[in-house]
């Protein structure tokens, strides 16, 4: 719980969407910080288009996490 806890005030405080694995993957201030450097341009989006004209209906796929 505490985890969810930084990972938000992280993302409130840097405007930056970065999973709850990421705090265990770069444990230390410094590692994380540098992983904001990286990641502080990207934003994470739910939906990627791939073909952004056309005229038929968009499909949207959806992976299901067994």
């Amino acid at each position: 719980m505490i985890a969810v806890k930084v990972m938000s005030r992280i993302g409130k405080q840097t405007d930056t969407k970065l999973p709850i694995a990421s705090l265990f993957e770069y444990p230390t201030i410094a590692s994380l910080s540098k992983l904001l450097d990286k990641t502080a341009h990207f934003k994470y989006r739910s939906l990627i288009p791939i073909k952004q004209t056309g005229s038929k209906l968009p499909i949207y796929l959806v992976h299901g996490d067994p």
